[in-house]
Order: structure tokens, then sequence, then C-alpha cells
């Protein structure tokens, strides 16, 4: 299945595994397992800016 997506499919599949729309699996079927592995270990952890800020009270 992936060798029959375009850049921008491939973009858009991405797109909807990071917003929840698609799970792990379906996003790993779509792009095949090496494309999916890199653009996970490419794509920076989410910044986490509740718990920064809620440290400070509870320090």
């Amino acid at each position: 299945m992936a060798a029959e997506l375009t850049d921008a499919q491939r973009e858009e599949v991405w797109n909807l595994f990071r917003s929840g729309m698609f799970s792990k699996e379906v996003t790993r079927d779509l792009l095949g397992e090496r494309t999916f592995e890199a653009l996970v270990e490419a794509t920076p952890p989410p910044v986490d800016l509740f718990w920064g800020d809620a440290n400070q009270f509870f320090a």
C-alpha cells in the first residue's frame, strides 16, 4: 500500500495519525514499517506545558 501513496497522501496519513484519527497500526500499514519508524524518530516529542507550569505549585 505504501508504494501506491503520493507524498501528499503520506503527509495526510501522518497528520491524521498525529491528530488521533488513525491508530498506530493503521498508519503503519498505510505508510510501511520503515517510513513509519523514520517519521516517529524525526518527530519531536510534544511539549507538555501543563506539567511544567503545574510543578511550581507542588514544589
